[in-house]
């Protein structure tokens, strides 16, 4: 990792520990609610008004989401740059079903292991800012260590109460955070602006989580309850989302995908463990099985991390 700042590594970092209060709060949420896809779509809701305003409010924001809109509408960029967002409501969508289900620490490892599958090979492509980089044996080794990690948390799940099925569901989202990630950080590149970026991942999200919501709505689908005054602090997800979506696009081009998801794990694990002894999942964070899944991952990454690799031109 040298010659990356300590800014872009604190970011990472940050960005890990903000996801892992971002999963308690939208977990929360959903329970209350009853259903994960309204709560997703209320939490990136309030996020997209949140953005609108920041972008609105700066004229290099403004004119970048300009500039890329017309990039696209001249065929200089393609469309599925854009999908960024969809990946992001996906992950919302993951994070306030599966939290209340396997707890925080699990979550983590399963959606951070899938990234770091997803980094190995979104990072040998053209498609993140920072250019390409090659799959070496030492960086695939490590994601094989992640990987069972992985297992030993699927493993673990019957004796924790919830099917052993339940930890691959993140760890597929994982996969889409790392297309988020590269995506994103080339709509930075493009437009000049961390905000706009932001912007433009928060509109399309919001859009398919909206869609998404009028179906189910449709069919006979709706909440059960809405939060309370004293209950407020559960709509707080879309804030947090801002964050981690405008950092992330801020530090991926010098860190890469997959190193960039190596600094979030860290920060993610610290905060997720904390959380779930905080709030009665002693038993899941602290579970022989979890903490060995913890391990792998952890030594997965750092396999991975210590991996020289140049980027491709």
């Amino acid at each position: 990792m040298r010659g990356n700042s300590w800014l872009a590594v604190s970011g990472a970092f940050m960005v890990g520990a903000t996801i892992a209060v971002q999963g308690l709060v939208n977990g929360a949420l959903a329970s209350k609610v009853g259903i994960g896809v309204l709560a997703a779509t209320a939490s990136f809701s309030i996020g997209l008004v949140l953005i609108s305003i920041i972008t609105a409010s700066s004229r290099t924001a403004r004119r970048g989401v300009v500039t890329v809109l017309s990039y696209l509408f001249s065929g200089l960029i393609p469309f599925w740059l854009f999908l960024g967002g969809v990946a992001g409501g996906t992950v919302v969508i993951s994070q306030a079903v599966s939290v209340p289900v396997i707890g925080v620490t699990i979550f983590t490892t399963s959606i951070t292991a899938g990234q770091l599958v997803g980094g190995l090979l979104v990072d040998a492509t053209r498609v993140p800012p920072g250019g390409k980089k090659k799959i070496t044996v030492q960086r695939v080794a490590g994601v094989l260590i992640v990987m069972a990690g992985v297992t030993a948390s699927a493993t673990g799940s019957a004796s924790l109460g919830f099917a052993w099925w339940w930890p691959l569901f993140p760890f597929g989202v994982g996969t889409l955070v790392a297309l988020q990630q590269a995506v994103n950080g080339r709509i930075r590149v493009i437009s000049g602006s961390t905000l706009a970026a932001t912007f433009i991942n928060f509109a399309v999200g919001t859009s398919y989580l909206g869609l998404f919501s009028i179906a189910l709505v449709s069919i006979g689908y709706s909440w059960t309850a809405l939060p309370q005054t004293h209950e407020m602090w559960m709509l707080t997800g879309g804030i947090l989302g801002v964050f981690v979506i405008g950092m992330s696009a801020f530090v991926v081009q010098g860190l890469g995908v997959l190193t960039m998801t190596i600094i979030t794990l860290l920060g993610n694990m610290t905060a997720s463990v904390v959380i779930d002894i905080a709030t009665g999942h002693a038993q899941t964070a602290l579970s022989p099985l979890t903490l060995l899944s913890l391990g792998l991952v952890t030594t997965g990454s750092l396999v991975v991390s210590t991996a020289r690799t140049k980027p491709k031109p």
